[in-house]
């Protein structure tokens, strides 16, 4: 197996920082995706149609992602985003024990917010879902928010599902072993 490159995320995510490097890559997959006739939602066989592309964010955004110790979060979840005055956005990224596992949970979160920004879903409509379903939570229950049907922006948690198997498939993260993690990031 090949070692994982000179550990750039690890710099990366120690301070606040303007990442545009990881924006344009998620651009460019979202762009792409957006001519292929379908997405597949990984270990389903459930497909999304491709969006329309019709942008409708303000450029250019400043992106900035944050690792924070967890119990710092605004609710129990390993990764955050919200659009901050100005169009800004800010993703916020629980302390894991592997800077890949922080790069993939970031890239999840800066793609379901583009999404969720592109179908018109606020995040304020995402983080009161999320909060209830925490609330609501039974014991046991390991799901996210977002698989839940009913979560508002359900199709731009998948879409982001798949691109985060696709890069960790990339990164050669066990996913196995970086599911056990952001499971046992309780608070």
């Amino acid at each position: 197996m090949a070692e994982y490159p000179v550990n750039c995320c690890a710099i990366l995510w120690r301070k606040p920082v303007i990442i545009k490097c990881v924006a344009f890559v998620a651009g460019m997959a979202l762009a792409s995706a957006a001519y292929a006739d379908t997405f597949y939602v990984p270990g389903t066989s459930r497909a999304l149609s491709a969006p329309t592309v019709s942008w409708r964010m303000e450029l250019p955004m400043d992106i900035t992602m944050v690792v924070i110790p967890h119990s710092r979060q605004r609710y129990d979840t390993v990764g955050d985003w919200r659009f901050l005055p100005g169009g800004n956005l800010l993703i916020t990224v629980s302390k894991m024990s592997d800077p890949r596992y922080e790069t993939l949970v970031a890239t999840h979160e800066l793609v379901e917010a583009v999404l969720c920004k592109q179908a018109g879903i606020s995040e304020e409509a995402v983080t009161a879902f999320d909060v209830a379903y925490e609330k609501n939570r039974k014991d046991g229950d390991l799901s996210e928010p977002g698989d839940d049907p009913g979560a508002p922006y359900h199709d731009q948690h998948l879409a982001a599902s798949e691109l985060e198997r696709l890069l960790a498939a990339w990164l050669q993260v066990d996913w196995d072993a970086y599911n056990a993690e952001v499971e046992s990031m309780g608070k």
